[in-house]
Parts: structure tokens; C-alpha cells; sequence
């Protein structure tokens, strides 16, 4: 919270940091991997999603909170709190829908075509003006194409991350 005593990620020393779970790339790889980095050693709680992690930290339970900057800055304009950032990843796509290998490319083509036209459609709007109800958005989000190269950062990352990744 912005009136808490923590004020750098060397302060976290020691300390209770809640994560949204360990699967999550914004909310627990990429913060951790630069704890890591930089020798920081945290007592690591999970709270099952990003919502539990910044209600957690809304409430006192910990000092600090791994979260996507977008959904953090939505939750805090909702809740009304104020917070501060103590470090920030560079930007990554947001996550990628992908199909596995064996679904015919037709398939693929057409599921990927729906989701690209899905905010044009008037049910599919619907469905995203709805889920930006309710986490209180101002604008639907929406869906983008992206090309293969545009995750290159990502998978430099889990090259090179020092975060033990636990294929579930």
C-alpha cells in the first residue's frame, strides 16, 4: 500500500509477498525471477488468483502483492486504495490462446478469426462488456493477433529464468 513502510524490493527481505499462485507469468514468475536475481529472499503465501492476492494486500496480510499492472491499476480504482510499485516487468503480451499441434489448421483459422471479430459481433460484445462489468473496466478488453516473434521475450525468459517452473 502507498503508506506502508516498504519502499524498494530490498525491503521485502524476509517478508510475507502473496502471489495469485505459481503458474502465474505477470503475478509470480516474473517478480520472483527478479527477487531471485537479486538475492531477495520473501515468504512466499498464494492466493489462488490476482483478485485474492490484491485483497490480501488491500487488508494488511502482506506487504507486498504479485500482480498484472493492469489488473492492479483496475482493483485499486474499484477499491478505492492507493498502492505503489515497486518494480515493473517490460512488456509482454498478454496471454497467448494457442492450439495444440493435431487440431487441423482450418479449425484453428476459424476459432482464431471468432476471437479477433468477437468485440464486432453483437452477443460477443455482449459477453465482454459483461466481464468488464464485472471487474469494474471502463473499456472491454479485446482480443489482438499476434505473430510467433512477439513472444520471443517470454520464451527468452523461461530460458533463462531462475524460477523453478512445476509443469502441472
Amino acid at each position: 500500500m502507498k503508506d506502508a513502510p516498504i519502499h524498494s524490493l530490498a525491503d521485502l527481505e524476509g517478508k510475507e509477498v502473496v502471489f495469485p499462485h505459481t503458474a502465474a507469468f505477470y503475478g509470480y514468475h516474473l517478480p520472483m525471477d527478479v527477487l531471485l536475481r537479486k538475492g531477495i529472499q520473501v515468504k512466499p503465501l498464494f492466493a489462488g488468483n490476482q483478485e485474492g492476492a490484491m485483497t490480501q494486500l488491500k487488508a494488511g496480510r502482506t506487504v507486498a502483492a504479485g500482480v498484472n499492472a493492469d489488473v492492479m491499476r483496475a482493483f485499486a480504482k474499484r477499491e478505492n486504495i492507493a498502492y505503489r510499485v515497486l518494480w515493473s516487468a517490460e512488456k509482454f503480451l498478454s496471454l497467448a490462446l494457442s492450439a495444440h499441434p493435431s487440431v487441423p489448421a482450418e479449425k484453428v483459422k476459424a476459432v482464431r478469426e471468432a476471437f479477433l471479430r468477437i468485440a464486432d459481433d453483437p452477443e460477443g460484445a455482449k459477453v465482454l462488456e459483461s466481464s468488464a462489468a464485472v471487474i469494474k473496466q471502463a473499456a472491454p478488453l479485446r482480443f489482438i493477433g499476434a505473430k510467433d516473434k512477439d513472444f520471443d521475450n517470454m520464451r527468452r525468459f523461461y530460458r533463462t529464468t531462475l524460477v523453478k517452473i512445476e509443469l502441472q
